[in-house]
């Protein structure tokens, strides 16, 4: 049972934050911090996104609100491999979310945004792309293992991501064997 006057203390101030899908003008903005912040982290190069994926980013609904806007920041950031993010980039992410219906490049693109044949060949998933996928995020965590003697905390914020997912993605690439076998 809540205490009501506990309700009271803390009903000081009521501030109504509008859904990340309502403001969409906060979108680049949002996502530019975001990468600066996981670039100055990971100590890695600048990037730039293309304009194709500003305008992705910017018609997404974005379900998951700030959250899911900030991990996809970091998810680019971590998996990326060149100075420019394209639209390709962006469907490795949202593929790698597990849910091929919740991301920007599936269904109706927006009025704006042209897909071509190919790219929608792609985002129908073929299992190659997503075993080139899953081969790639399995040598970086071998890597960033290797690279901090098996020590999974170390290696967690090389990746950018925290220990728990490390754990999580390490269990469903079949890496944990890597550290049994290891000592």
């Amino acid at each position: 049972m809540f205490r009501e006057d506990l309700y009271y203390r803390l009903n000081i101030l009521k501030i109504n934050l509008p859904a990340l899908r309502e403001r969409k003008e906060d979108i680049l903005s949002l996502v530019d911090s975001f990468i600066k912040g996981h670039l100055q982290q990971l100590g890695k190069e600048d990037i730039q996104l293309s304009n194709k994926v500003k305008d992705i980013l910017t018609h997404y609904d974005w379900p998951g609100n700030i959250r899911q806007l900030k991990n996809i920041c970091e998810r680019l950031v971590v998996l990326s491999q060149f100075s420019l993010l394209t639209d390709g980039d962006i469907e490795k992410i949202f593929i790698d979310c597990g849910d091929d219906n919740s991301h920007p490049l599936s269904g109706t693109p927006p009025a704006n945004t042209q897909i071509s044949s190919t790219d929608k060949n792609t985002m129908n998933g073929s299992s190659s792309f997503l075993s080139e996928i899953k081969q790639l995020e399995r040598v970086r965590i071998k890597e960033a293992l290797e690279k901090n003697r098996y020590n999974k905390t170390k290696a967690a914020k090389m990746l950018g991501i925290n220990r728990t997912t490390l754990w999580r993605r390490m269990k469903e690439l079949n890496i944990e064997d890597l550290l049994t076998s290891s000592g």
